[in-house]
């Protein structure tokens, strides 16, 4: 099998296990699943007669993470500890060093030599736990950031991935965009192809676009440049700034308006070029400075003292998962609380709303979402008896306990999952 970069790879995590805990498995594969994650699980994946050891590190290449779940049963099978060599070659590798292998201790057992200075999950008497499952996203997920910290100003890119001569103009272009109220951000790893609704949604939270366009060959059965094209036509649709650099010969409707051509080789070594893209860029940002978008989520929802740490949860994972601050209404001081609390709807790009109970506050809350157009999944806990008057029609999610929430939420975050760009990394 063709080495497959990382963003490309259809599954989020490889799922290794012993056969003797299959029933428990079967539940955290289950979960994973509802979460929204991509899994690959012996169970589903291989077929009778497969061949086990060729089929495992060709497994292993198609996903971006290795869930590792310990046992006594797990530990003493030679499976295991060859799947476990398998995904540590895998993380080691250069190209892939963003791969993560997170091992899930099951149950209490002596762990291997292999796993003595690896940091794992503890789910020994906790899968009934929301932190425990928290914590498994949050391995997943990579570096914490602050739930309160203020956000800067995201900046969407449409840019080149291909490793070789489409970086450099890229690259360049972006070095110029470093700005310390900024954030540069990119589509997701786990969403290799370009899905409208998706692409929306993330723009929507950005103050402007930027779309550096390589020289692809185009042809009428073979557009190699229609998502750099839908991007920048997206962020017009949006009425958001736009900034479009193209290499010099790409072939681009006369409507796009490209502000700079240059070669593949940049603008560092043409001292006009790289003057007239400074200037392009400064115009760029001072429109998007002038128009701020707020760029966060609004989580409603009870506050009283038995819901606080299951909130807490819920703010981290959507905030991990989706790249924007989780906001919530309790925060919200000052003289005018309710209106702060309607503006932080207003602007918010998506809305978690649990009417369990039809709690009266996160009612109107989640009408206010629905009266200004921001996308709002609710929810409520089972059994759910009826949806009040203002909110019939939209759809209603139920969930079982605090654990099966957190599934859910992951699941709808991860429709405004973004890259945040290492400029010099990515």
């Amino acid at each position: 099998m063709a080495d497959i970069p990382l963003r490309e790879r259809p599954f989020d995590t490889f799922l290794s296990h012993a056969h003797a805990d299959k029933a428990v498995v079967d539940r955290i594969h289950a979960w994973l699943e509802r979460a929204g994650l991509k899994v690959w699980y012996d169970a589903t994946h291989l077929g009778a007669g497969t061949k086990i050891a060729s089929e495992l590190g060709q497994a292993i290449a198609q996903c971006r993470s290795a869930l590792v779940v310990m046992s006594r049963a797990s530990v003493e099978s030679g499976w295991v500890e060859d799947e476990w060599n398998l995904a540590s070659v895998e993380r080691n590798r250069k190209a892939t060093r963003d791969f993560r292998v997170i091992p899930l201790r099951l149950e209490d057992c002596e762990l291997p030599r292999f796993l003595e200075s690896t940091k794992w999950v503890d789910l020994v008497g906790r899968l009934d736990d929301v932190a425990a499952w928290a914590e498994v996203l949050d391995a997943m997920a990579g570096d914490d950031t602050d739930l309160d910290a203020v956000r800067p100003l995201d900046v969407y890119v449409s840019r080149s991935w291909q490793v070789g001569r489409e970086q450099t103009l890229a690259d360049q272009v972006l070095a110029r965009l470093a700005a310390p109220d900024l954030r540069l951000i990119g589509d997701s790893p786990e969403w290799p192809s370009f899905s409208g609704d998706r692409i929306r949604s993330i723009m929507r939270s950005c103050g402007g676009v930027v779309c550096i366009i390589p020289n692809r060959p185009r042809s009428a059965d073979n557009d190699r440049l229609k998502y750099f094209i839908r991007e920048a036509r997206t962020a017009g649709q949006l009425g958001l700034p736009l900034l479009v650099v193209a290499e010099d010969g790409a072939d681009l409707p006369a409507d796009l308006p490209v502000r700079l051509r240059a070669g593949a080789d940049g603008v560092n070594a043409h001292p006009a070029l790289a003057a007239d893209l400074a200037e392009g860029v400064e115009e760029f940002l001072e429109r998007c400075r002038s128009r701020p978008r707020a760029g966060h989520v609004f989580l409603a929802t009870d506050f009283d003292e038995a819901s606080r740490a299951r909130n807490h949860l819920l703010r981290r994972v959507i905030q991990r998962c989706s790249g924007l601050r989780c906001v919530v209404g309790e925060q919200v001081g000052g003289d005018s609380v309710h209106s702060s609390i309607i503006s932080l709807i207003r602007d918010a790009v998506w809305v978690l709303a649990d009417v369990s109970g039809n709690n009266l506050n996160t009612c109107i809350e989640a009408g206010a979402a629905c009266g200004a157009a921001v996308d709002c999944t609710l929810v409520a806990r089972k059994p759910y008896q009826q949806q009040p008057f203002m909110l019939r029609g939209m759809e209603l999610k139920t969930y079982d306990d605090a654990v099966d929430l957190l599934a859910i939420a992951h699941r709808a975050a991860r429709a405004y999952r973004r890259k945040v760009l290492r400029i010099g990394n990515d």
